[in-house]
């Protein structure tokens, strides 16, 4: 089904004081279905997220697993389980590099029915240390007909 989605990143670092927090919010067009895997989002990243073209996939497991896939100029898999550190390797037009996720809080609705919210809190680790704590919010609803 054709969707509107608005994904909102809030990242920051509890153990920097010197850096600020980070608020991106982005608007999509998108699909939504359920499938054996669970609920599966596909969308195009837009030109100003800094991805260059890449199409991004977000699969919420039945097991509360969820996973951030991208392809294209930039290739990553991004794993978030609540209380387990998953390494994710990333790679973008410049370089590769690699982080590890752990998730801190999910709130998952146990239905697939639109409008539909999820919510995620997790920490990124570079070189084994917290680099930062993000939060992730994203609300998908029935497309408009043009």
């Amino acid at each position: 089904m054709d969707v509107s989605i608005v994904i909102r990143t809030e990242q920051f670092a509890p153990d920097n004081p010197f850096s600020a927090e980070d608020t991106v919010e982005t608007g999509v067009r998108g699909t939504f279905r359920k499938d054996d895997e669970g609920i599966k989002l596909c969308y195009e990243e837009p030109d100003e997220a800094g991805l260059g073209r890449c199409r991004t996939s977000v699969v919420i497991a039945q097991d509360g697993v969820v996973t951030v896939k991208r392809s294209g100029a930039t290739r990553s898999q991004m794993v978030i389980e609540r209380g387990v550190k998953h390494d994710c390797f990333y790679q973008t037009e410049v370089m590769p590099f690699s982080l590890a996720t752990e998730g801190v809080s999910a709130h998952i609705p146990d239905t697939e029915a639109l409008p539909y919210e999820l919510k995620l809190e997790y920490l990124l680790y570079a070189d084994g240390k917290v680099g930062a704590r993000n939060r992730m919010r994203i609300e998908v609803c029935r497309a408009e007909t043009d």
